[in-house]
């Protein structure tokens, strides 16, 4: 008789939120465009939380090569990132997306993963806290946790206002911002 050849596995992708393990793009799994299109690592952030923006800025201030993104987790881009990583739904984190490249897989970082990666990106003396990867991940992220936690009572009590699209060269994602008003 005719053999038959096993039905195709169903894709699958591996979610790691903890920054070692990566989140890979499998045969069959049709990647979002609207995070693959953009060829640079993307932060997303709360885009109703003062403290947020503010660190949005603070990076905008001293980043040196221009070339990380923006994107509010309420916004397109990051809804689109949880339609494809369902499992942070939960996190109360900022997320940076760093996409698969040389090689490299898709990675998702998160909490104090995706804020010393960022620390590192903006270069100069913010490469120092690199050391801080030295100490456990369960320590750095109760740490990032509770600032996650309180984030709203750490900034300013005004209400928030999102990070200024003007004059970034057009690094923000979302071209639209919920928060606006």
């Amino acid at each position: 008789g005719a053999s038959r050849s096993a039905p195709p596995k169903k894709a699958t992708k591996k979610l790691a939120v903890d920054g070692r393990s990566s989140m890979r793009q499998h045969p069959g799994v049709n990647p979002d465009p609207k995070l693959t299109r953009h060829a640079s690592e993307i932060l997303l952030f709360d885009g109703a939380c003062g403290l947020c923006n503010n660190t949005v800025r603070f990076v905008l201030d001293h980043d040196r090569t221009h070339t990380l993104r923006f994107a509010t987790l309420q916004g397109a881009i990051g809804e689109s990132l949880l339609r494809k990583y369902p499992h942070l739904q939960g996190v109360d984190s900022i997320v940076l997306l760093i996409p698969a490249r040389g090689g490299k897989d898709e990675r998702v970082l998160v909490r104090s993963d995706a804020a010393l990666h960022v620390a590192n990106y903006m270069g100069g003396f913010w490469r120092l806290s690199s050391v801080a990867y030295l100490l456990p991940r369960r320590f750095r992220d109760a740490v990032y946790d509770f600032l996650a936690r309180h984030r709203h009572r750490i900034s300013s009590r005004k209400p928030s206002c999102t990070v200024s699209h003007e004059n970034v060269g057009g690094r923000f994602l979302d071209t639209e911002s919920p928060h606006q008003p």
